[in-house]
């Protein structure tokens, strides 16, 4: 009986193939975006997932209105992220990451210099293997 119904279908198929064309290739579109959207979806899921409770790490954006519209920034001003921890005592931990680039003269040469600094707290936020020295001792002062 099922044999049948598979000789049936097959033959609907080939009487209307302009129809059957369509709804074929509507799902095979389909099954590519849905495949599609999965491996977008799995590869934003993946970033940072090494990090000992990376779920409860969170990065703040700042919304503000422009002639274009509303634009989105992972920058906050400076001052951000003391008063974070202290308004906000469900903060346990915050770190400032600042990436600044400059030109240094030193007697007759010019170099261009690339500066990165951070809080204290980033080690203790993310959890990057050390190469070298101590947890406690590696953001205490200037290096």
């Amino acid at each position: 009986m099922l044999q049948n119904y598979f000789k049936i279908a097959w033959r609907n198929l080939g009487k209307n193939k302009g129809y059957t064309f369509v709804n074929i290739a509507g799902l095979a579109i389909a099954f590519a975006c849905s495949i599609l959207i999965f491996l977008f979806c799995s590869f934003q899921l993946s970033f940072d997932n090494f990090h000992a409770d990376g779920d409860r790490i969170f990065q703040p954006y700042l919304n503000f209105s422009t002639k274009e519209g509303i634009k989105k920034s992972g920058g906050m001003s400076f001052p951000f992220t003391p008063n974070l921890k202290a308004e906000y005592p469900e903060v346990e931990k915050a770190a400032r990451i600042i990436n600044l680039a400059g030109v240094v003269r030193y007697k007759d040469k010019v170099y261009e210099s690339f500066v990165n600094g951070t809080d204290e707290d980033l080690l203790d936020i993310f959890t990057f293997p050390l190469i070298t020295g101590s947890k406690s001792a590696a953001l205490n002062g200037l290096s």
